[in-house]
């Protein structure tokens, strides 16, 4: 008579025992979910932690009308979006650094030694998939306007070219070059910094009471993310 609940009590146990190694299977996978785009996301971002941005309608400004409160290391750049045209419609940032925020020794080709103008650094994942060598012309559109930037130098797949693909990639070109386009000198529109206290999140929030024209977001969250994916995770 006890052979019906012993099998019950057995496949009970089955059943916590395959449950719970899911559960454990399940939150090894988040983690390691986390971590593969973590390592992508913190690269690009040149090893900044906060972005900067102005409240006002305009999203250019001057770096100097912030105070400099939860954050250190601050630095600013154009960044523009443009496209290719053709079969295949490309998405590229344009992103206009100054030359300190240049890093020499991730080229591998070519030198910037006049890097004035229209021209331009590329990585080497959008070399080879474009086919483009030194001194080749890469066309782009902005806003519909043709322009045409003279590669000059090429980078390693590093820091902001980390995520380049075929069809979504960057290309670096002379701050100088671009506020003078757009008259914007002086200004930018994409500035980041690190944090100054221990934690981001604190020197984010330092920062957002001490400046009310600006406000202070972290670039990568992992708390957030984890916080989204622990709701998947109790479901299991």
């Amino acid at each position: 008579t006890l052979f019906p609940y012993t099998t019950l009590f057995r496949s009970l146990n089955l059943a916590i025992a395959m449950s719970t190694g899911l559960l454990v299977t399940v939150s090894g996978t988040v983690k390691i979910a986390i971590s593969s785009f973590e390592k992508p996301m913190t690269e690009s971002f040149e090893g900044k932690d906060i972005a900067i941005s102005s409240k006002g309608a305009v999203p250019f400004f001057n770096i100097r009308d912030i105070k400099e409160e939860g954050i250190k290391n601050v630095n600013g750049e154009i960044d523009l979006l443009a496209t290719t045209n053709g079969d295949e419609i490309n998405n590229v940032t344009i992103r206009g650094k100054e030359d300190k925020n240049i890093n020499n020794d991730n080229l591998i080709e070519g030198n910037l030694s006049g890097f004035i103008g229209q021209k331009c650094i590329i990585s080497k994942r959008t070399s080879e998939g474009k086919k483009l060598k030194i001194n080749d012309e890469l066309e782009l559109f902005i806003a519909g306007e043709s322009k045409k930037y003279k590669v000059v130098a090429i980078s390693a797949n590093e820091a902001a070219f980390y995520n380049d693909n075929k069809t979504n990639y960057q290309i670096i070109v002379a701050y100088k070059y671009l506020s003078k386009q757009y008259e914007v000198e002086g200004k930018y529109n994409y500035v980041t910094a690190n944090k100054s206290l221990d934690d981001t999140k604190q020197s984010v929030d330092r920062f957002n009471d001490k400046n009310t024209q600006f406000v202070a977001k972290e670039l990568f969250d992992v708390k957030a993310i984890e916080k989204e994916m622990s709701s998947f995770t109790l479901i299991l």
